[in-house]
């Protein structure tokens, strides 16, 4: 995946950016106690649109990027401070569909 396939890749998950860039920023340990009370946060309050709309835009990230490069590289582009393997337990590949099941867990 090339810089522009990245960008109109950013462009088609506004709200999953917004989480990744805002919340799960660069210290983002200072506001939360772990990944999972950060994604507490934004997932559990959410109504059945919005909910949606992030699930929607995760099941994009888990279609799109399948290697553990393209996903490193998706989250550095959005200047998140996440890193799936360290605060989730979960290996880079598979991180777009544990968040999709994440996201269908706070229904």
């Amino acid at each position: 995946m090339n810089d522009v396939e990245r960008r109109a890749l950013i462009a088609k998950v506004p709200h999953v950016r917004n989480l990744l860039g805002a919340v799960f920023n660069y210290d983002w340990d200072l506001d939360h106690e772990d990944a999972e009370a950060a994604y507490a946060s934004v997932f559990d309050d959410l109504g059945a649109e919005a909910r949606a709309e992030y699930e929607r835009e995760a099941q994009v990230l888990a279609r799109e990027l399948t290697s553990a490069t393209e996903v490193q590289e998706f989250l550095n582009l959005v200047g998140s401070g996440l890193a799936p393997s360290l605060h989730l337990g979960v290996p880079l590949a598979d991180w777009p569909r544990s968040l999709v099941r994440r996201i269908q867990q706070s229904k």
